[in-house]
C-alpha cells in the first residue's frame, strides 16, 4: 500500500526536466521526444497558463495528466475548455489509485473538459460523472494492404509499392488538383480557413478557431513543413504527411468545404494523389460521419472512439456540452500521437 506522504501533485514546469524526459520516455516510447521538446506548444500553455501536471512518488515522476487549452463557443459567447490529453500512470503503479487521484486534481484546472479517451481510461472518467457521445469514428483508408503482413512488411520498401494493386485500378474521374504546400501558401490559407470560420452558425456549441488559434496550431506547429492543402475556390482539406521507416501516412486533419460534392471531389483527390506517392494509409477523425454516407466508400476501414465531457459550469451544462459539434483531428493530439 502506498503511503499518502510519499507522493506529490505539481505543475510539470515545477519539476527537473530531466526528471520530466525520463518519464516520457518510459510513459511514451517513441514519441516522448516530440512531447518533450514541444511541450509548451503542444499543451498551448499561453493561452490560460494551464499546464499539465505531474504525480510524483518517492522523489519520481509516476503519472502525468496533460492537456490542450482551448476556446468553445456558445451563442457568441466564449468559455475556456481544456482537452485531456497524455494521460498515463506507470504500469507498476496501476491500480494503486493514482491514476483517480490525478484526475480529480486534473478537474479543477478548467470547467469545461473534453477527451478522447481508450477503454481502460473512460472508466474512470465516467466515475466521475462524464457522459459519452457515440458518433466519433476513426475512419482509415489501407491502400498498401500489404504493409500490414507481417511476414510481407519486412520486403524491400520499393518492392512493396510496386506492387500495389490500387495502382492497376482507374482512378476518380474527378479533376485533377494538386496539393498546395501550406508553409509557403498560409496567407492564402489562413484568410479562407477564418471566412468560413465566421460562417459557421451561432447556435451550436463549437471549438472556437479564431486567428489566435490558427497562428497557435497551423502557423507555430513543428509539423508545418510536412502539411498540405487541397483546394477548390473557398473549399480545403488541410492534411499531414507522415513519414517513417517504412510507412507513409495521410491525416486529414481538417475539412472546410462549402457543399457536399466540393467535398466528395477533394476527398478524391486525395486518395488519388496518395495512390500516386505511395501513400500507405489515409486516416481520418470525425464526430460527423453518420452525415457524410458517401465517406463509407472512400474510407474501407470504420472504428468508433470513445469522446467524452464534463462541465460543472451552469451556462454549459455537460448535457449541453456533449454536443460540441465539428470536432475535427486538429483539436486533438489524435494526429500527432503518430508523430515522432
Amino acid at each position: 500500500m502506498l503511503k499518502s506522504n510519499k507522493f506529490n501533485i505539481r505543475k510539470f514546469s515545477n519539476v527537473d526536466p530531466s526528471k520530466l524526459f525520463d518519464f516520457y520516455k518510459q510513459a511514451f516510447n517513441l514519441r516522448h521526444k516530440v512531447i518533450f521538446n514541444n511541450r509548451n506548444w503542444l499543451y498551448r500553455i499561453s493561452l490560460f497558463g494551464f499546464e499539465p501536471i505531474v504525480i510524483e512518488y518517492k522523489d519520481k515522476i509516476v503519472g502525468h495528466a496533460g492537456m490542450i487549452s482551448n476556446k468553445i463557443k456558445k451563442k457568441g459567447k466564449i468559455y475556456k475548455c481544456i482537452w485531456f490529453v497524455d494521460y498515463k500512470i506507470l504500469k507498476e503503479l496501476r491500480g494503486a489509485g493514482l491514476g483517480t487521484l490525478l484526475c480529480k486534481e486534473w478537474m479543477k484546472i478548467s470547467p469545461h473538459q473534453l477527451a478522447i479517451t481508450n477503454n481502460n481510461s473512460i472508466k474512470i472518467f465516467k466515475k466521475f460523472g462524464w457522459i459519452e457521445k457515440k458518433n466519433h469514428i476513426r475512419a482509415a483508408k489501407i491502400i498498401n494492404h500489404l504493409k500490414w503482413i507481417p511476414i510481407v512488411k519486412s520486403f524491400n520498401n520499393s518492392f512493396l509499392e510496386k506492387i500495389n494493386f490500387y495502382k492497376f485500378f482507374k482512378k476518380s474521374n474527378y479533376k485533377k488538383l494538386a496539393p498546395y504546400k501550406l508553409k509557403t501558401n498560409i496567407l492564402t490559407l489562413k484568410k479562407n480557413f477564418l471566412a468560413n470560420e465566421k460562417k459557421k452558425k451561432n447556435n451550436k456549441i463549437i471549438i472556437f478557431r479564431d486567428e489566435d488559434w490558427f497562428n497557435w496550431r497551423i502557423k507555430e506547429s513543428p509539423f508545418l513543413d510536412d502539411y498540405y492543402f487541397f483546394k477548390k475556390n473557398d473549399s480545403f482539406i488541410i492534411i499531414h504527411l507522415i513519414k517513417t521507416v517504412n510507412l507513409k501516412r495521410i491525416h486529414i486533419l481538417y475539412s472546410s468545404c462549402l457543399d457536399i460534392n466540393t467535398e466528395i471531389e477533394l476527398s478524391m483527390n486525395i486518395t488519388d494523389w496518395s495512390i500516386e506517392n505511395n501513400v500507405d494509409i489515409i486516416w481520418l477523425n470525425s464526430d460527423s460521419f453518420k452525415d457524410k454516407k458517401y465517406l463509407s466508400k472512400i474510407f474501407n476501414y470504420i472504428k468508433p472512439i470513445n469522446f467524452v465531457c464534463y462541465s460543472d459550469n451552469k451556462l454549459i451544462k455537460k448535457n449541453d456540452l456533449v454536443n460540441i459539434s465539428g470536432i475535427e483531428a486538429i483539436d486533438t493530439d489524435s494526429d500527432i500521437i503518430y508523430s515522432t
